[in-house]
Formats: structure tokens, sequence, C-alpha cells
């Protein structure tokens, strides 16, 4: 927050502190954070960057779930969400988000996170965005896909060519191809970051703060 970088871009002299922000926003709206976060990344939408996208259920509730085995409580798994990221390497800023139901699969996801992306490099994922569309999607943008390949994944493919190149290319330069993938670890680090930070309160759900 002491960064000038923050004041030169939103166009203030004085930053909030970390209380008022806490404090605020819960009254702030999903668009108005979006455009909020907009702003911030615009730097590092630059031509042909790198992104990571990565999916991690988050709960509504702080109660631990062995406890309430041992006590007999339920415990439910509708008090879940999945939140869903892209991520840049650099610095780790997040780009893009979504909240949808923890059943949602992580696939149909990667068309809304690359949305206001208009060029890019790298789109690197585990293996629930592996799917011909995705390649399609990302090809579209420039960009190469690294999707984890599954055990029964098939490079047969006749008129989707971008599909067909990913999973050549996978398994014949094998070990270039996990040396990229490898970085999709540092995705981790930021869930681990927004979970212990960012919690929730008296069972209610309250907005997140992406700054």
């Amino acid at each position: 927050m002491r960064d000038p970088y923050l004041m030169k871009r939103l166009g203030v002299k004085k930053l909030p502190s970390r209380s008022s922000l806490h404090r605020y926003m819960s009254k702030l709206s999903q668009k108005y954070v979006r455009r909020f976060n907009k702003r911030l990344v615009e730097k590092f939408l630059q031509k042909g960057v790198t992104v990571i996208v990565d999916s991690t259920v988050i709960r509504l509730k702080t109660s631990s779930s062995w406890y309430d085995i041992r006590i007999g409580r339920k415990n439910l798994r509708r008090d879940n969400v999945k939140l869903h990221l892209a991520i840049t390497p650099h610095r780790n800023v997040i780009l893009e988000y979504k909240i949808t139901g923890y059943r949602r699969h992580d696939s149909p996801q990667l068309k809304f996170l690359l949305r206001e992306i208009k060029d890019l490099f790298l789109v690197i994922g585990d293996a629930g965005y592996l799917s011909k569309v995705n390649c399609d999607v990302v090809v579209k943008k420039n960009g190469k896909p690294f999707f984890c390949l599954k055990k029964n994944t098939k490079g047969i493919a006749s008129d989707l060519r971008p599909w067909k190149r990913m999973v050549r290319f996978a398994r014949m330069y094998k070990e270039i191809f996990d040396r990229i993938y490898h970085v999709r670890s540092l995705v981790e680090s930021v869930n681990a970051a927004l979970k212990k930070r960012y919690i929730y309160l008296e069972n209610r759900y309250t907005t997140v703060n992406w700054c």
C-alpha cells in the first residue's frame, strides 16, 4: 500500500488505511471491485502475457469439519464456493477472477478468465482445463496452451489442430513441457495467501479485497 504506483495509478495523494479498506469492502459491489482491479492490472495486460489459471474451494463457514464430525453437527458442502483465478507469474498479479458454486467445472470458466486479455503468450492450467475448445480459445488470442494431459488423452483431431499440436508437443518434448507446466505451482501460493488473509466472519459472505 505504500507503493507510489497505486497512488499514481488511482490519481490520489493518500491511500486509505487497511482498517478502512476492511470496513468498507463489504459495501462495494462486485462490479465496482472488478473495475478497480482492472485499473490496477492494466500495466500487466501487456502484449504476449503468460497466464496461469486455477481454482480453489473456499469455505463460507469458519468451523472445523473434523470438530463438526466430533460433536455431531452437520457440515454441508453447499456452504462452499469455488474461486477461479487467472494470474500472471510476474508478481503473481490477479488478472481476473470468478466465483461460482463448488460443483461448477473449471473448463468452461477459461473463456471468462481470459476475456480482457487480447494477446497471450502461454496459458498454463491443470487437467481441469483440458479441452479442445479451450485450446482454440487460447490460440485465437495468439497464445500457446499448456494443459496437463490425462492418461487417456488422445491426440486425434482432424479439424482441431491446436489440440493436436499441444498433445504432440507434450509427448515428443515431455521434459520441456513439464518444465513450462511447473510454473503453474506459483498459483498455489496465491490460493494459500487468499485463504489465509481473507476469511469469512459470522457465517456471512463478504466481498474479497483484491488489492
